[in-house]
């Protein structure tokens, strides 16, 4: 084993190749980051000013909503683009072309050198804005997870590896698991119609269907992800030494996959007139310094201060892992009033 893990360092690290390839690139991959880290700096700074501005206003109570939802919107448009447009790369070498017939790969260009240096700033600036100040360790460890899981796509020689020989599969993989930021896009705006609603309307529960249409095509996303292109590649990432690589893919769908399908379930818990009717609910502000509970705002009613304080540790770990998985990076009301 010792073995292995020092020919897996010094040899096959996808980590450490796509770093010296970006360093022999000229940095590219670092200059893009830190244009993009200074847009979501920008952005979560306008929008904690005109919180403390605007008292009653949305971003009061989830200044870094902006920045949230530009990274949402903007990585799913580019991954939707590529994988319909399938813009024309060069021919290629792959697993695909064992049998001699030219494989023409699509252009990740603009994946690599846009969407993925954009997503990396946007989780580095909010770490920096939400994670660290609120001390939320599961939110911050989920960020540093993405960055080491897509870091090796910025470059062909750091996804050949990622994609246990394959560079198209692993840059694919990557792109289309941003398409499933859609559904961030959608529950962001249906936050902003609870904070601002004052009657129902027929366009919050049009907001509702499509939010659930997307967590469904979350869960059918990753389940196919898993059971016809990751797993029957496991022999492939085996002979490339890349188990570990292969574990955190593997693990990080099977996690992501199985919450989509609680949140699925809770969104629906209340019936059709609990998912498509609005209620005005008294709202809580945090003089901004973010935060919701999602909980609440899919349906759920409202725990009394009572029940609130008797949550152990494990309910308090599933409460914050909801915040993960719609895309809001807030702990929720019941952590913050029970600490």
């Amino acid at each position: 084993m010792d073995g292995f893990y020092r020919e897996w360092r010094q040899e096959s690290n996808p980590w450490e190749e796509a770093h010296k390839s970006e360093v022999e690139g000229g940095g590219t991959f670092r200059s893009t980051s830190l244009l993009f880290l200074a847009v979501f700096a920008l952005l979560n700074v306008v929008g904690k000013y005109f919180g403390k501005r605007r008292p009653n206003s949305p971003l009061s109570t989830r200044p870094t909503v902006l920045a949230g939802t530009f990274h949402a919107l903007a990585t799913s448009i580019i991954s939707i683009y590529l994988l319909v447009a399938r813009p024309p790369g060069d021919v290629i070498e792959s697993n695909e072309q064992q049998n001699g017939t030219a494989v023409t790969a699509i252009n990740w260009s603009l994946w690599q050198t846009v969407a993925i240096p954009l997503s990396l700033a946007y989780f580095a600036a909010d770490a920096a804005w939400y994670c660290l100040p609120r001390s939320d360790g599961l939110i911050f460890f989920h960020h540093l997870l993405m960055c080491f899981c897509h870091y090796p796509i910025i470059n062909r020689a750091g996804a050949t590896l990622a994609g246990g020989g394959d560079a198209p599969f692993s840059t694919w993989l990557s792109v289309v698991g941003y398409t499933s930021e859609v559904s961030t896009c959608l529950m962001n705006y249906r936050w902003y119609l609870l904070q601002t609603l004052e009657a129902d309307w027929v366009g919050f529960a049009i907001v509702n269907v499509l939010v659930v249409i997307s967590w469904s095509y979350r869960i059918v996303l990753f389940v196919y992800l898993l059971l016809w292109e990751i797993i029957p590649r496991t022999p492939q990432y085996v002979e490339t030494k890349q188990l570990l690589t292969y574990i955190i893919m593997f693990s990080g769908h099977v996690i992501i996959g199985a919450l989509s399908v609680y949140w699925l379930q809770l969104m629906c818990k209340g019936g059709i007139k609990g998912l498509l009717t609005f209620r005005r609910k008294k709202r809580s502000h945090l003089n901004g310094t973010g935060g919701f509970s999602f909980g609440d705002d899919i349906g759920r009613e409202a725990r009394g201060q009572d029940e609130k304080l008797e949550h152990n540790l494990i309910q308090q770990g599933l409460t914050e892992a909801k915040d993960y998985v719609d895309g809001s990076l807030f702990p929720s009301s019941s952590k913050r009033k029970a600490s």
